[in-house]
């Protein structure tokens, strides 16, 4: 037995020290794959709920140079101003000579599988783990776990929802090029992370977290003095004002009666006429615990919910409670967690910063809470139970890929994923499952 065992861990060691299962080639043929055996099949799938609306709205835009400029002077679906999001379907319509929901379906798919190159990316210049070794797997794992998350379902399957795969991606991308200039003083690259951060924004505003986040890894991750620290802050402010500076110069000359008219419409949300303190901050703890919900309990996902279906309730109801007690239990852990592996405060941080806009306390979200505005977030999500595989896989060799409870987790997902994606093979299917 234990000869075997010394053979076991001999081929173990031999394996590691090849470095086959810490390749970021090995890591992104493996995404890659597994990015078009789950969703390459919404290839064959017709345009679902809102995805006529975009392409209607489309026709507003001729496929001429003036066309291109007008796609800047208007409003998005009259309510925001995405106009990145409209020059993608722009581009495609004029490479393709028309829409086409499969082509539509297809791009959605690479804009995802780059969104995990980003990621990846992200997470290794990041440097969240000291170990080389252990920062690949973690960048791995966070990836694939993203990958196969039911919550994604409707913004990959649903043609409509590129802007948020636009959002993230390009903000990904900028935050890389914000905490390079830092590590390498390449002062350059905070040109190049205007310009990807100001795609990311005019591609859907939810990208405003990702402005802050370089700030975030910085400051965790890096030893800094107070001094730098409030450098780091006051740049980052300046960035953030700068940022929106330019989102406003590109609405110049834009109806505002337009989006006023939108903007007072019921928007299917309970708290719509009613928004005292007390009840936004009731509603607030209830869209927090359905987004933690969507995260840790895989089904129960609906396109619309809406104000019939999540309605407002007490401050001190059961759900609000509930909502309240996990965040401060999931914060006093990351709190304790914090000296032997800051991942947890980082993963916790960088959701709740993301998901803040949703909360329903800000501004009145449509249909109240949605799984694609958790998009972003979840990121946040994944990167914390990467942690926890890594943390609690006691060899420091190929075993973390040989857990049999991932394996099951993922299974898991991976079937809810595929259950969910369904759903949207057409409007009918949609309407049918929710």
């Amino acid at each position: 037995m234990c000869i075997k065992k010394a053979n076991l861990s001999a081929k173990a060691k031999k394996d590691d020290d090849s470095g086959l299962y810490y390749k970021p080639f090995i890591h992104l043929l493996i995404l890659s794959i597994g990015t078009i055996l789950l969703y390459g099949w919404t290839f064959t799938f017709a345009y679902g709920l809102d995805d006529e609306l975009v392409i209607n709205y489309l026709d507003k835009f001729e496929n001429t140079y003036d066309g291109f400029l007008l796609i800047f002077q208007k409003w998005y679906g009259v309510s925001d101003y995405r106009p990145f999001t409209i020059v993608s379907f722009w581009l495609e319509r004029k490479w393709y000579g028309s829409i086409n929901p499969g082509i539509s379906h297809l791009i959605n798919i690479y804009l995802l599988l780059f969104l995990l190159f980003s990621i990846y990316r992200f997470i290794v210049i990041s440097k969240f783990f000291e170990d080389k070794k252990q920062l690949y797997v973690f960048a791995f794992l966070s990836c694939i776990i993203f990958l196969v998350h039911p919550n994604h379902v409707s913004v990959v399957a649903n043609i409509k929802s590129r802007d948020n795969l636009l959002s993230m991606l390009f903000g990904i991308l900028a935050c890389s090029e914000l905490i390079k200039a830092y590590d390498f003083k390449q002062y350059w690259r905070v040109f190049l992370f205007l310009i990807l951060m100001t795609i990311a924004l005019l591609s859907k505003l939810d990208a405003y977290v990702l402005i802050i986040i370089p700030l975030l890894v910085i400051v965790i991750y890096r030893k800094l003095s107070v001094k730098k620290i409030i450098l780091g802050l006051a740049i980052t402010f300046v960035l953030y004002t700068l940022l929106f500076e330019i989102r406003s110069l590109f609405m110049t000359g834009l109806n505002k009666a337009e989006f006023v008219s939108a903007t007072l419409s019921d928007a299917g949300n309970p708290l719509f006429g009613h928004e005292t303190l007390i009840n936004k901050i009731s509603m607030t703890l209830t869209s927090l615990y359905y987004y933690l919900k969507f995260l840790f309990i895989p089904f129960g996902y609906y396109f619309y919910f809406g104000a019939k279906q999540i309605e407002l309730s007490q401050l001190f109801s059961l759900i609000n409670i509930v909502s309240l007690i996990s965040v401060i239990a999931l914060i006093c852990l990351s709190i304790y967690r914090y000296k032997k592996n800051r991942i947890y405060l980082f993963s916790l941080l960088f959701f709740l910063l993301s998901i803040a806009y949703a909360l329903n306390f800000f501004i009145t979200v449509s249909g109240v809470v949605a799984d694609r505005y958790n998009f972003i977030a979840s990121l946040g999500f994944c990167m914390a139970v990467s942690s926890l595989f890594i943390e609690f896989t006691k060899e420091q060799t190929l075993y973390y890929y040989k857990n049999k409870s991932l394996y099951i987790l993922l299974l898991i997902w991976i079937s809810f994923t595929v259950y969910r994606t369904s759903a949207w093979r057409n409007q009918f299917t949609m309407f049918d499952r929710d």
